[in-house]
């Protein structure tokens, strides 16, 4: 059984966290739909938390599977 399955639920949120974010931004360059600029800066601040935990989550697993 898995010593840290929080940490893959973490990594796995963040993933997704990444992948919405990235669609809904993506899809309102296309269609050229202006967004608020406080949605635009809570988007951005939410995506770069959802790398950093990521990048943590990746770490661990990393260490996790060496060990």
């Amino acid at each position: 059984m898995k010593k840290y399955k929080a940490i893959d639920i973490l990594w796995a949120l963040s993933i997704i966290i990444i992948g919405v974010v990235t669609i809904i931004m993506s899809v309102t360059s296309v269609v050229s739909v202006t967004l608020l600029k406080t949605l635009t800066v809570t988007f951005g601040v939410l995506e770069i938390i959802a790398l950093s935990v990521l990048s943590f989550t990746t770490v661990r697993k990393y260490i996790e599977k060496k060990s």
